[in-house]
């Protein structure tokens, strides 16, 4: 199975997805296809309630996990909807690969969606992800927001540190320090 990332029109990602599933379960070769249109459950406050809504994980693209060649692919996506092209690589290469593969699997492995996590932290101190779909990550909190249920937290992947915006629906201060290494 090859994954692709097809790019699509801002906004409309969820009914391009919808559409290029249905195109691919007409097409007369048998195929295990899926798309993916990549989302993250936010909790958002709006007049007073807090309501949890989807927010496009990669605005403006799916992803595509098929064993179809690229010439199939395209000639399947053309005259959908929004439909822009399959990203391709400086190589001109298309096939998803390494880190960028890596994310796909990830993705693919949440089906697509993001939850919010939970969190345990000391304050001044680090943060461990103890739910979700990054559990088990550590890192140093930059920012939380005043409204609650965001932070922007440095979260160390591979050796790199990288600065995630982070839902959470629940973040609970410990009282004294702890191991959060592991």
């Amino acid at each position: 199975m090859d994954y692709y990332c097809i790019s699509c029109q801002c906004g409309i990602e969820k009914k391009f997805c919808e559409n290029l599933k249905s195109k691919l379960e007409e097409y007369p070769i048998d195929n295990d296809s899926d798309v993916i249109f990549p989302v993250k459950i936010m909790h958002e406050r709006k007049k007073g309630t807090w309501k949890e809504v989807e927010q496009s994980l990669i605005p403006g693209y799916v992803i595509l996990s098929t064993d179809l060649d690229i010439l199939k692919i395209c000639e399947i996506c053309y005259g959908l909807k929004g439909y822009r092209y399959p990203l391709r690589y400086g190589d001109k290469t298309f096939k998803l690969r390494d880190r960028d593969l890596e994310y796909a699997l990830w993705v693919s492995k949440n089906d697509g969606v993001i939850l919010p996590s939970k969190a345990v932290w000391v304050p001044g101190e680090k943060i461990k992800i103890i739910e979700g779909p990054l559990k088990d990550f550590t890192g140093s909190i930059k920012k939380i927001f005043k409204r609650g249920h965001k932070l922007t937290v440095n979260l160390d992947f591979a050796g790199c540190i990288n600065t995630v915006s982070l839902a959470v629906e629940f973040v609970e201060p410990l009282k004294e320090k702890i191991d959060l290494s592991h």
